[in-house]
């Protein structure tokens, strides 16, 4: 979550407003207690890595939150961790 956040940064946006919540992996429940917690109307963003566990745990939340959006890794790179190395060059 770091990395995303420091990339986020990096390129001028901001995260107010919201709410981020690591996973520590691929964890449904933990998810599901969180937006239970944040209450009705909470859309969730999911910032998983870019691989076939990261995939089929979005294709799992989207069947039971349809409107849940994605926020992936650049295609070249598997996870936030990757991506920050070359974008800083």
């Amino acid at each position: 979550m770091l990395s995303f956040i420091e990339i986020e940064r990096g390129v001028g946006k901001s995260l107010t407003g919201c709410l981020l919540v690591s996973l520590a992996g691929l964890k449904e429940n933990v998810l599901e207690h969180t937006l239970g917690v944040a209450g009705v109307g909470a859309e969730p963003v999911l910032c998983v890595d870019n691989d076939e566990a990261g995939r089929e745990f979005i294709e799992k939340i989207r069947a039971k939150h349809p409107n849940t959006r994605l926020h992936l890794p650049n295609k070249n790179f598997k996870n936030w961790n990757d991506q920050p190395q070359v974008a800083r060059g």
